[in-house]
């Protein structure tokens, strides 16, 4: 989490849109919905169990998404440096 539970909760009551914001607070604390909802106390009831598990695996998604990006970042450096240091020996 980025932010604290009493920021995150200010922020969703100076809101226009709540339901967008829950989204755009999970999204900004890397979190899924359903622990900001939980955290401001509007948890889902269980009957909508199954939008929770796509909820969490979209979360899950998106964190893997931020993996990728990071390692493909890394991966463009030790190429830059392979390529620098081949240039060197020659």
């Amino acid at each position: 989490m980025q932010m604290t539970d009493s920021e995150i909760i200010r922020n969703y009551n100076q809101a226009k849109d709540k339901k967008l914001q829950v989204g755009i607070l999970a999204d900004l604390n890397c979190c899924s919905k359903d622990k900001i909802e939980q955290i401001l106390g509007i948890a889902k009831k269980p009957q909508e169990k199954s939008d929770n598990i796509m909820d969490m695996l979209f979360a899950k998604l998106d964190a893997i998404d931020c993996q990728i990006k990071d390692l493909e970042e890394e991966y463009r450096k030790v190429g830059i440096a392979i390529e620098v240091l081949g240039k060197m020996e020659t």
